[in-house]
């Protein structure tokens, strides 16, 4: 499964003016009428456990890159939508379009997800929540398409452990895999960690992280850490740059990945 995560995109503005009892705006600053901060940041493998902006769309496109042995490029994204009361986000995914080598490419398999917020931070020292993707099989086999759904289920945990900024999050995952021809399923385990740290200015962060695969049949384990920086142009549009490198497993050394998070507008 490719993590849904550079797209161009229309950032529509929900406004309200704030009036007093007089009929007359307040006094001070004028409202503040720019969308609200995004939630996603570096292309990493591992999800936050909180949730985008309750009643904001918000798009997270990306591109990945092998960098060495094949010429795979993919360029997923993912739409997320947070109810008001910021404890269900309902999630659309793709792999976008998708190219293994020159005479090979089309667009891959879709992924619907729920995600849902069981304790907060304040309350419990950390956000915990949970999280369900479906794979829908939209891929030609050729594409590496199996022609059947996959399920994929995550515990999901994050925390800011000082005030200043760093974060960690932390997940769990299992997976039932649909083989391509054969009946049934694989079992496949995830274990993932990251770690984002504030650059001294603002707009800059950096972070890395460590994920661990099972191993399936036919396939050893795979283990990769990635590397990356994302910029905050504004707190409604965030891109970011990264490189994932294997550790361990038959994958590709270097891959390049690109993302970027945008607001496009309230429901």
């Amino acid at each position: 499964m490719i993590v849904p995560t550079l797209l161009s995109a229309v950032l529509c503005v929900s406004q309200q003016a704030a009036q007093t009892g007089s009929g007359k705006p307040p006094a001070g600053d004028p409202p503040d009428t720019h969308p609200p901060a995004v939630s996603g940041g570096t292309p990493t493998v591992t999800d936050a456990a909180e949730m985008s902006t309750p009643g904001w769309i918000e798009l997270d496109p990306g591109v990945l890159k092998d960098l060495e042995r094949d010429a795979f490029l993919g360029t997923p994204y993912t739409l997320k939508f947070t109810s008001t009361n910021n404890r269900v986000q309902y999630l659309l995914g793709s792999d976008g379009f998708v190219q293994r080598d020159s005479r090979t490419r089309g667009i891959g398999d879709t992924f619907p997800g729920v995600h849902y917020l069981f304790l907060t931070q304040d309350k419990h020292g950390f956000d915990v929540a949970g999280k369900f993707v479906l794979k829908v099989p939209t891929a030609r086999t050729d594409l590496g398409g199996t022609a059947r759904y996959d399920y994929n289920g995550y515990l999901l945990a994050s925390r800011d452990f000082t005030k200043w900024g760093f974060h960690g999050d932390f997940n769990v995952g299992v997976s039932a895999l649909s083989r391509q021809g054969d009946p049934g399923y694989d079992n496949q385990y995830m274990v993932s960690g990251s770690t984002t740290s504030p650059i001294t200015g603002g707009r800059w962060q950096y972070t890395n992280e460590l994920v661990y695969f099972s191993p399936l049949p036919g396939q050893d384990f795979q283990f990769t850490t990635m590397h990356g920086l994302s910029y905050a142009a504004h707190r409604y549009a965030t891109y970011s740059a990264a490189i994932q490198m294997a550790i361990h497993g038959d994958i590709p050394k270097y891959q390049l990945l690109l993302a970027a998070s945008f607001n496009l507008g309230h429901l």
